[in-house]
């Protein structure tokens, strides 16, 4: 064979491996029609009589040809009933078993001469000399063996057959294994997906379940405190706040799963009105006073409009309140006592901004890109002392991207952080709508 006929061969079959190899990567290929299209093409430009894939059953343990272009099916089922029979017996004397325990391509040939081989009478009908086998394997495992029966054709050499049947073969296994493992992958993603499901309402039920008597013993206490007398002594009185402030965090931590799995079925409702944005940063900042100056910190205000300036924009206030206060909270927890906390509005192009400045202990750059995922804590000696699951944060970004906005963070460890929050001036009419959501969990 010419040296430009060799480069031609082998260039047709590289095309045929990667139509076969795209023909894989398709969402739903037809495995079967795949490997007869890699067969007959293959066959033709080798000449071949004909072709067959062999791939290993697990449930049997054995080689079964599950392809073939050009064999009678006699052969093929007493090709297959033989290899369980080999396997079965451990003899394992087929070519096709030496083939695939030795790992590398072999050839047998002679075979219309050889009146005694069992590939005799088949080798005279179709027919063909030799037969050329070269295992489907990967650096993971073996898969199959590709076998290739030829008739010796004059201009092609043995050797470059072998060869081009190893090619096929090992390109064919590469492509198998991806769709092997896309497969698997595309399964686990189903079951991880249930198994999301499940974990989803199961925090909806016993959120709600708790919900009930924590709502209910914080009545008590509510009503505990209103009867409190001066008769208490101040432990009495330190215990009852205790008690008050433990069914505070339970509370919150119980909105904070039922908010997830709202927004997780997408049942979350955002109700948007038109406020003015100035006045509600200004009424938000004056309820959190108490909470910082009990925490021995200050908490800055700084409105960047002018006197008497409004700014009026759609959102749902009781929502955009609670991501503030979120932010606002964390700011508190992860700063010491006497560093200032700042709440600053104001406008930028074509959107409010509001930003939540601290100069605590700052997020470390290789977290920054993590704290909106469900469930993620930083891990530092500042996260280890403060109680949490790693919910608020999410479920902020979630409702902001809501409102049409971007919640987003720049922050230097050990110098503090500023979160801001940006929504657009021009805003959805007012509407009370479902918030459909579901892929919280990124």
């Amino acid at each position: 064979m010419s040296p430009s006929s060799y480069r031609n061969t082998y260039q047709r079959l590289l095309e045929v491996c990667a139509a076969f190899a795209r023909r894989l990567s398709e969402s739903e290929p037809d495995l079967s029609t795949a490997f007869q299209d890699l067969l007959r093409d293959s066959s033709q430009i080798l000449q071949a009589t004909a072709s067959a894939i062999w791939l290993l059953d697990g449930y049997k343990d054995s080689l079964q040809i599950v392809a073939q272009h050009g064999l009678p099916q006699h052969y093929v089922d007493e090709g297959n009933r033989l290899s369980e029979y080999q396997r079965a017996t451990a003899s394992r004397v087929a070519p096709v078993y030496q083939a695939f325990d030795r790992g590398e391509p072999i050839w047998i040939t002679g075979l219309l001469a050889h009146v005694d081989s069992p590939f005799h009478k088949v080798a005279q009908s179709l027919p063909f000399n030799t037969i050329y086998l070269a295992p489907m394997a990967t650096e993971h495992h073996s898969q199959g063996v590709l076998t290739i029966y030829h008739p010796d054709v004059l201009d092609l050499e043995p050797e470059d057959i072998l060869a081009w049947t190893n090619l096929i073969a090992q390109h064919c296994s590469i492509a198998y294994e991806q769709l092997a493992l896309r497969m698997q992958l595309e399964s686990q993603l189903v079951e991880l997906d249930r198994a999301n499901r499940y974990k989803d309402e199961f925090l909806g039920a016993i959120s709600h379940e708790l919900r009930t008597p924590i709502s209910i013993f914080g009545g008590f206490l509510e009503l505990l405190e209103d009867t409190a007398t001066k008769d208490w002594t101040a432990e009495q009185h330190n215990f009852l706040r205790m008690m008050t402030g433990a069914v505070g965090q339970m509370t919150t931590l119980v909105d904070g799963l039922l908010d997830y799995a709202s927004i997780r079925a997408g049942k979350l409702r955002l109700v948007r009105r038109v406020h003015d944005v100035v006045t509600f940063v200004r009424v938000l900042h004056e309820s959190m006073l108490p909470y910082f100056k009990e925490r021995k910190q200050e908490l800055q205000l700084d409105l960047e409009f002018a006197p008497g300036e409004a700014l009026e924009i759609s959102f749902d206030e009781k929502r955009l309140r609670q991501v503030l206060m979120n932010l606002l909270t964390n700011a508190s927890k992860y700063s010491k006592p006497g560093q200032p906390i700042n709440l600053r509005a104001r406008q930028i192009t074509h959107a409010l901004r509001i930003e939540v400045i601290d100069m605590g202990a700052g997020i470390p750059e290789g977290d920054l890109s993590k704290i909106f995922t469900t469930f993620y804590r930083v891990d530092n000696d500042s996260t280890r002392t403060t109680s949490g699951m790693g919910l608020g944060l999410p479920i902020a970004h979630e409702l902001i991207k809501a409102h049409g906005g971007t919640l987003g963070v720049r922050s230097e460890l050990g110098k503090g952080s500023v979160f801001f929050i940006d929504l657009p001036l021009e805003s959805p009419a007012p509407t009370t709508e479902d918030l459909d959501l579901p892929d919280l969990v990124r």
